[in-house]
């Protein structure tokens, strides 16, 4: 597929932005986190919900918004407020009244499903069942998708495979890559505990049944048959350049000494910066490493969160800031207003040092580093409890496979998410252990028993 342009990175970084709409009710909301959360048919939540299970399964009502991060995530009751959840499976088969925003591995609407509003979806894998509805817009950007159900207004599609078999009411928008761009192995093979994913066609895909009420404007490197009377309004194809991934294009850069070099100085910079912290931080990178074990995918939920916080950390720390200094001006301490001022630019430069450093940095040399820890462990188990080999063998696969085009830039994104969600996790266990303990009262020792 085509090279990712810099407006389409805006637009999925604009879908991650979309899940912060309702970040400011978290004082309100209920949080619970467990291994599996189960909501019985008869339960119903009355305020905002905010849940990190590696199970989650709503079959009752939630009043609010549903914030979820885990594994595997089913909704079968109803969410009268917006829906937010990341993981590695998500099934809506409920009622969501008002919008969803999901990001995983695999994404399905079921054929009971119904969503009032709009639907945005970022994963490898999405479906709409027959029967199901969407009473907004539909965004998706990823790998794959097959959309069977009913979406009342426009779709908008970025990803190498649309399969468009269901009926539009408004007009549908799609990048597309070609049926010989398909992926020759099975994604996700070595996850743990990953259902089944989908197969999908490749390229786009008009169904003889489908029917779009606006215009089709699709981009791809070729043309695709769309069956008579399928689409209403007009067909727009523009054919956009050969992909760089093609063999004849690929070739010459793989052997280039110049593209060697810099993905070798990549290789490096990683390498440094991890062997310095995993030899003065040994304590350090184990815990910031272990959610990246012990919760995988919740890790995910909360790297997609990070981006867009720290964006509101920012104009937080302006607003205080401006707001502290323009108060000690008004009462005429000059002085102390620039010292807010001053101290406010030190925290804005420490938090964006740090934030930057954790992209670029950070979050790929966690990740790579449980993954090779992981690989090590099931091919040389003496080499895994070595802290330096699985930090050097995950680096060599990262780098490998983020200089892939196209794939290279999906992976580097979304280790970059889990490698920041790990972060705040660790994090937060980490203030929660520094809270003190509260001291039991001493109960009241019982009187002896006189004897009769």
């Amino acid at each position: 597929m085509k090279t990712m342009t810099v407006g389409k990175w805006l637009g999925l970084t604009g879908l991650l932005l979309g899940l912060l709409v309702a970040v400011p009710s978290v004082a309100a909301l209920q949080a619970i986190s467990q291994q599996e959360v189960i909501i019985g048919a008869n339960e119903v939540i009355e305020d905002d919900l905010i849940v990190g299970a590696d199970t989650f399964v709503l079959d009752g009502t939630v009043k609010g918004d549903l914030i979820v991060g885990g594994t595997n995530i089913t909704i079968n009751g109803t969410v009268e407020g917006d829906l937010m959840a990341a993981g590695q499976s998500i099934v809506v088969n409920g009622r969501v009244l008002d919008d969803i925003r999901i990001a995983g591995a695999t994404l399905t609407l079921g054929s009971a499903a119904q969503v009032t509003d709009d639907m945005i979806a970022l994963g490898y894998s999405f479906e709409t069942k027959p029967e199901s509805k969407v009473g907004g817009n539909l965004y998706f950007a990823g790998a794959q998708s097959r959309l069977a159900g009913n979406v009342a207004h426009d779709v908008w599609v970025e990803a190498g495979g649309l399969e468009l078999l269901g009926s539009v009411g408004g007009n549908v928008d799609a990048t597309v890559d070609t049926a010989e761009a398909a992926p020759t192995f099975p994604p996700f093979a070595f996850t743990p505990n990953m259902p089944d994913v989908p197969t999908f066609t490749w390229g786009l895909t008009i169904g003889e049944q489908a029917n779009i009420a606006g215009d089709l404007n699709y981009h791809s490197p070729t043309t695709f048959n769309v069956p008579m009377g399928t689409v209403i309004g007009n067909v727009t194809n523009e054919i956009v350049a050969a992909s760089s991934d093609t063999p004849a294009t690929v070739a010459p850069a793989v052997l280039s000494g110049a593209w060697f070099l810099a993905e070798l100085q990549r290789f490096a910079g990683l390498l440094v910066v991890g062997l310095l912290l995993v030899w003065l931080l040994p304590a350090c990178m184990a815990a910031v490493n272990e959610p990246l074990r012990q919760r995988t995918w919740g890790s995910l939920g909360w790297g997609i969160v990070t981006i867009p916080a720290f964006g509101l950390l920012i104009l937080v720390t302006l607003f205080v800031m401006i707001a502290l200094a323009a108060l000690l001006g008004a009462l005429t301490l000059g002085g102390l207003s620039a010292t807010v001022v001053f101290i406010g630019l030190l925290l804005l430069f420490a938090f964006t040092l740090f934030f930057v450093l954790s992209v670029v940095y950070f979050a790929k040399i966690m990740v790579s580093m449980v993954v090779g820890e992981w690989l090590l462990a099931r091919f040389y188990p003496t080499a895994a409890q070595n802290r330096f080999w699985p930090l050097v063998t995950g680096l060599v696969l990262f780098v490998v496979l983020t200089a892939v085009p196209y794939l290279g830039g999906w992976v580097s994104f979304i280790a970059t998410l889990f490698g920041l969600g790990a972060l705040v996790i660790s994090g937060a266990m980490w203030l929660q252990q520094r809270q003190p303990t509260p001291k039991m009262a001493t109960p009241p020792a019982k009187p002896a028993i006189q004897p009769a």
